[in-house]
């Protein structure tokens, strides 16, 4: 989604919090990914669990 679509779905975020988010992304691509990988597997490992 491009930088002006993001604002105009979320207008409290502003431009320069948009390039920061992805400034920040490209420069940690390892770290992002492995914490996305972390957060799928637990979301699968909750689907299996029923909570009372």
């Amino acid at each position: 989604m491009p930088p002006e679509e993001i604002i105009y779905h979320h207008p409290t975020i502003t431009l320069a919090d948009v390039h920061a988010a992805k400034a920040y992304y490209y420069d940690n691509l390892q770290e992002v990914g492995e914490q996305i990988r972390e957060g799928e597997a637990f979301a699968k490992q909750m689907q299996g669990t029923v909570l009372l």
